[in-house]
């Protein structure tokens, strides 16, 4: 059921699942999470977890106007290290979610693909649009 969930690296995810079930904890940071954060979060279908990370990051550029770097460098660090467990959680409600809509293996597994796996092309045309954004914004910026 874990590699179906997963999808893709089930071979990196299974063993964290596992350590974070017998330990409840896991100290091992997610580097692709580091490197590309709220794409990553669309990627692994975290919608309201990146809504919520992209808004917090406008938040400190536009209203809180802050060391952007430190604390956006912070807010990754913390993604990082956090995001296996809650790929994990995410993996326990929708098997909990699943358990209760059906006992047939075919069916959950095909759920548990639905529910859980990645998002390429949603992290593809997000970044994109972000860096259309961050050009139009520069041109806009050397216009006025």
């Amino acid at each position: 059921m874990m590699e179906a969930f997963v999808g893709t690296n089930s071979n990196y995810f299974v063993p964290i699942f596992e350590e974070i079930n017998k330990n409840g904890k896991l100290q091992k940071m997610n580097w692709a999470a580091f490197f590309f954060s709220d794409l990553y979060l669309i990627y692994r279908k975290m919608y309201l977890m990146a809504f919520l990370s992209i808004i917090a990051k406008i938040i400190v550029f536009e209203v809180v106007e802050l060391d952007t770097r430190m604390v956006v460098g912070g807010m990754t660090a913390v993604l990082a290290n956090a995001v296996n467990i809650l790929i994990y959680l995410r993996y326990v409600k929708t098997v909990d979610k699943i358990a209760t809509l059906t006992d047939d293996y075919e069916t959950s597994l095909r759920m548990m693909k639905k529910y859980g796996g990645e998002n390429m092309t949603g992290a593809l045309l997000i970044g994109v649009i972000i860096i259309f954004l961050v050009l139009y914004s520069q041109n806009l910026s050397y216009l006025g």
